[in-house]
């Protein structure tokens, strides 16, 4: 076939027999390039300056993060067949990669950015077109390794598609959302939002969150925008001040119990924010505590 898979079948079964924890999401190789110190960048000419090339991705980096505290994680992914596929294969850590896909003739993701001379951002590029290829007939060949798993962390670099594959998986874990960006956030919460049953959360199979301040609102304005917010459709349980009725200490529409008060955002999205949330904990942004949704 045009693409393979890159893994040897019997090895990769085994080690998703023992995942308790999957994730998935993008493999990147990261590369920055920064003027010599003293250096200043000049439009239309080179100056010296370095690169450096290291492993990224928001999924890889989790899932690496995982491996080396010892959980091996179930991790997929996909890589092309070039230079940066092989760099990236060996070096993640001690990560199992063998059930990446390996895209044949595919470019591996790559984000490239300018630095200037103070080490601030001064423009980048992100390729990431072959996280396409994280599709819903590669995430179902693991099925079971999926179904294994006590939670599932995704990353939203998967299309709409995939992340609802995963989201109405039967016998699925529940899934950790790690929303990347504020554009990609409010694209997942939209893709999430569609795949619920009728009648159920909008992220119903979503247990945590980790936003920062802007992607909570990006995501609270893409889950009114659904269908599912104040004026735009109806939520599970109560009325809505209610939190849907579910978990402790939801409060009302005043914000009692555990809204975060904290929260620089208007009344309106704060609340809103906080009922459709998932009903576990999402990082408080304001504080870095753990935060009752």
């Amino acid at each position: 076939g045009a693409e393979a898979e890159g893994a040897n079948a019997a090895g990769a079964e085994a080690a998703e027999e023992e995942a308790s924890v999957a994730v998935v999401g993008g493999t990147v190789a990261d590369l920055v390039a920064s003027p010599a110190p003293g250096t200043r960048l000049q439009p239309g000419t080179s100056v010296g300056g370095r690169l450096d090339v290291s492993p990224g991705g928001v999924g890889r980096n989790v899932a690496e993060g995982l491996a080396r505290l010892g959980a091996a994680p179930l991790f997929l992914s996909a890589l092309g067949d070039d230079a940066f596929a092989l760099r990236l294969a060996a070096g993640c850590g001690g990560l199992d990669m063998s059930r990446v896909r390996s895209v044949r003739g595919g470019r591996t993701a790559v984000y490239a950015a300018t630095h200037s001379g103070e080490g601030d951002m001064v423009m980048a590029v992100a390729d990431m077109a072959l996280h396409a290829h994280i599709d819903t007939g590669y995430l179902l060949s693991h099925a079971a390794g999926l179904r294994r798993a006590k939670l599932c962390v995704v990353d939203a670099n998967l299309s709409p598609d995939a992340l609802r594959c995963l989201a109405s998986l039967s016998g699925g874990p529940p899934l950790w959302l790690e929303p990347v960006s504020v554009d990609k956030a409010a694209a997942a919460c939209a893709a999430l939002a569609a795949a619920a049953p009728p009648g159920a959360r909008p992220l119903e199979r979503v247990a945590f969150v980790s936003p920062n301040e802007a992607e909570v609102l990006a995501m609270a304005d893409a889950l009114r925008a659904a269908g599912g917010g104040p004026g735009g459709g109806t939520r599970r349980g109560g009325g809505e001040g209610e939190g849907g009725g579910e978990g402790e200490g939801e409060g009302d529409a005043e914000g009692k119990g555990s809204a975060p008060e904290a929260m620089a955002c208007d009344k309106d999205q704060a609340l809103w924010a906080r009922l459709v949330m998932p009903r576990r904990f999402c990082r408080d942004f304001s504080s870095e505590r753990p935060m009752r949704v």
